[in-house]
Formats: C-alpha cells, sequence, structure tokens
C-alpha cells in the first residue's frame, strides 16, 4: 500500500484430473479421460476516499468446473414425468470479471457496498430438457442433460447494506441489478435471450433481551430467461428464533422456512 493507494496481484494454476469409467446394461466400460489446467489472474486496485470511504478496480479470471452429479452419465429419476442424466463431456466454463466498487462505513453503525460489474462466461453451462419415450414402456417423460452451449453476457449494480439502527435492530440485505445477454447454439438452433433480473434480500434482526434473538428474511428472485426455459418470479418470507441457555453454553434454534407457502 502506498499512501491512500492500495493493490494486490494474484496469479493461480489450477491442474484437474477426470476420469469417469461407466457401465450399464447397453454400454460396457465407458472410459472418458479430461485433463486441464489454466492460469487465473487477479488484481485489486483501492484509494481511499476518506477515512471512512474507498473506491476499488477489481478483475479476476474464474472457472467453473462442473460438480461430479452432472458428470456421470448415468440416469436419475426426479419424479414419474422426469428424469436427470450427467454428461460426461461437460467442460468447465469460464468467467472473466470487472467490477468497480464503492465502501462506505461509519463505526459499526452503517456499512454501504455498492458494486459496478460485468462479467462474461465462455462455454456456459445449461440445462438442456428432451422428450424421450421409454421403449420397453411406451412411457414419456422429460430428459435434463447439461451442455455446453454459448456465451453470457452479464451486467449490472450489485448492492450490499448493513445498518445497526440500534442495540436490539439490525437490517442487512442485498440487492442485485442485473442485465443478461445469452447467445447460445445447439441442435441446428440459434437463441439470443436479452433481458433484466432483480434479486433482493432483506433481513431484519432483532434482539429481544439478553438471551432470545428473532430474525425476520425476505427473498425475491425475479424471472429470467435461459437457453430453453424462464423461470418466473420467485419470493419467500423465513422467519427464526434462538434462544441461549445453560448460561451461554447452549442455544436452542426454530426456524420456519417459506411461512405463506409462496
Amino acid at each position: 500500500k502506498f499512501d491512500k493507494l492500495g493493490y494486490q496481484l494474484g496469479l493461480r494454476n489450477e491442474n484437474t484430473g477426470i476420469d469417469i469409467i461407466y457401465s450399464d446394461l447397453d454400454t460396457q466400460n465407458q472410459k472418458t479421460t479430461k485433463n486441464y489446467s489454466g492460469f487465473f489472474p487477479t488484481v485489486f486496485l483501492s484509494y481511499s476516499l476518506t477515512d471512512n470511504s474507498q473506491i476499488s478496480l477489481n478483475y479476476s479470471k474464474r472457472i467453473n468446473r462442473p460438480r461430479g452429479f452432472q458428470l456421470i452419465p448415468t440416469q436419475r429419476i426426479q419424479n414419474k414425468s422426469s428424469r436427470f442424466q450427467g454428461n460426461a463431456e461437460l467442460n468447465p466454463s469460464y468467467v472473466n470479471s470487472f467490477e468497480l466498487g464503492y465502501n462506505y462505513s461509519k463505526g459499526n453503525k452503517i456499512t454501504l457496498n455498492p458494486t459496478l460489474y460485468y462479467q462474461t462466461t465462455q462455454d456456459n453451462i445449461n440445462m438442456i430438457v428432451r422428450e424421450i419415450t421409454d421403449t420397453q414402456t411406451n412411457e414419456r417423460y422429460n430428459l435434463t442433460t447439461p451442455i455446453n452451449i454459448g456465451t453470457e453476457d452479464r451486467y449490472g449494480l450489485d448492492l450490499n447494506y448493513n445498518y445497526n439502527a440500534n442495540k436490539w435492530l439490525r437490517i442487512f440485505g442485498n440487492l442485485n441489478l442485473s442485465g443478461y445477454n445469452n447467445d447460445s447454439s445447439y441442435d441446428d438452433k440459434t437463441i439470443k435471450n436479452k433481458g433484466f433480473s432483480t434479486q433482493a434480500r432483506l433481513s431484519a434482526s432483532i434482539r429481544l433481551n439478553k438471551t432470545t434473538n428473532m430474525q425476520l428474511q425476505g427473498n425475491y428472485n425475479g424471472p429470467v430467461k435461459t437457453f430453453q426455459n424462464e423461470r418466473l418470479e420467485m419470493y419467500v418470507a423465513n422467519f427464526g428464533l434462538s434462544k441461549n441457555i445453560w448460561s451461554n453454553q447452549g442455544t436452542i434454534n426454530f426456524n420456519v422456512q417459506d411461512i405463506f407457502n409462496s
């Protein structure tokens, strides 16, 4: 750090090795081997405006590796009309992220952290749904499979906040306003999706007495379009209550998820 200017530079190397040997009634010892490596730089710059505030400019490259269940090619029954099958040929997606942020904090009273961001993703992983007919039972079901499809650009404003109103009330949460642009091609189809989405979380922690705390939480996810699907808006409210017992050596928790079954 030089006076008001601070910086952090990083370079990480990751190596991944995957071996899958798969057998079922139709396939014997199908083997898939993947090895990939990459360098992932990070640059974090900050400048102190006052004792309580600073601005930051960040860049990072990240890798999103497929999870194990996404790679195993066996079919798993989810319900009568839906099944999921992994994809052994699934590759990781790579994200380049740019951020311009501002941070303001005043003691333990209030913290505000708005950030403008832009992210671009290569080899984006999307879920493809196909209608399949079982040759033995003649029943139809939807088969979902993860596949690398196209690119995605995402930009927006992310706001984190924390406000300690007094000794018994604390308010904190997050607001994310984002635009997105998906450019995908699969099975001779090219689909471009553009849109805007909102995510919000508001939590209130209330101290009822020295040993009892209550928390209320509301979450909202706006509608989003992907390659093949459209997710509708979702909202949910949660409630929690905790009490310390045995001279604060133990805690009893009571939680209700999705109070209004929304």
